[in-house]
């Protein structure tokens, strides 16, 4: 799959989950929104050196094996601890951590290992889930959990050297493939034009 497919895919795994809350990708242009939300981010971006190269009809693609680290963060109003009585201070419940928890476990359903089967991906938890709530303008808590977890998958993309068309570059098209740079492609190399040795001969033996 393409980055671009792979953002697709996890956007829609939460979502799936968290369907009641707002799902955004972090460190947008809407860094204020309405309670609860959930943000995610991949992290530790990076390509092996090595790829499995299969030609397809005209094209010839490269598959890597990538591994990142997708953050989520669960951002929570909390929750009333029942009915109060007159003269009770409500205390809100900090939700956050709990719902994570079970989303960790929704990750772990039949459902989701089917899911991450089909789209060709593997995602497995990483430590434990952290309480980041903290006091905001001294007169309530921000509740807020977060969970790393490790990802596999398959990159895959169109084998060369260049770069992106200017087309595809920033618009979020999911058929965005690298314009491959290749010199003289069509031009047959005459024989010897290059200079590569047709006979040689050793001269002494060995023993």
């Amino acid at each position: 799959m393409t980055m671009v497919e792979l953002r697709d895919c996890l956007y829609e795994l939460v979502q799936s989950f968290f369907s009641g809350s707002l799902v955004v990708w972090a460190e947008q242009h809407m860094v204020a929104a309405s309670l609860p939300q959930v943000t995610l981010k991949l992290k530790d971006a990076g390509i092996p050196l090595f790829s499995v190269d299969i030609q397809e009809e005209k094209d010839l693609y490269a598959y890597y094996h990538c591994t990142r680290i997708l953050e989520i963060n669960r951002y929570s109003k909390g929750e009333l601890p029942g009915i109060l009585g007159e003269k009770e201070i409500a205390a809100v419940n900090n939700t956050a951590v709990e719902e994570l928890s079970l989303f960790l476990v929704y990750m772990q359903s039949e459902q989701v290992l089917i899911y991450n089967y089909e789209k060709n991906m593997n995602i497995v938890q990483v430590g434990p889930i952290h309480d980041l709530t903290a006091l905001e303008k001294e007169t309530r808590y921000k509740y807020r959990a977060m969970q790393e977890y490790r990802l596999d998958f398959i990159l895959k993309v169109n084998r060369g050297i260049g770069g992106m068309t200017e087309d595809s570059a920033g618009n979020g098209d999911k058929n965005n493939t690298l314009e491959i740079y290749t010199p003289n492609a069509d031009k047959n190399i005459e024989k010897g034009s290059i200079g590569y040795f047709e006979n040689a001969e050793l001269e002494g033996g060995h023993e």
